[in-house]
């Protein structure tokens, strides 16, 4: 029972980890926009970013399907 609870807070901290680590590029990614946008790069920042988006709301909702 202790070895699976162990497994348990293992599997969570993983998650918190990838949860961390997409919202940094999240961020990153925002800031990005940004920068190509002030660089009149803005049409495809814009679709890179909600590319990127999709991609990580997939992800997201992937690793809470395996962690349930």
């Amino acid at each position: 029972m202790d070895a699976l609870n162990h497994l348990m807070m293992t599997n969570l901290l993983t998650n918190l980890l990838f949860l961390i680590v997409g919202l940094g590029y999240g961020v990153t990614f925002v800031l990005m926009k940004e920068i190509l946008a002030g660089l009149s790069f803005g049409h495809n920042g814009a679709s890179l970013y909600e590319w990127q988006l999709v991609a990580s709301n997939l992800y997201r909702s992937d690793s809470l399907r395996r962690s349930l």
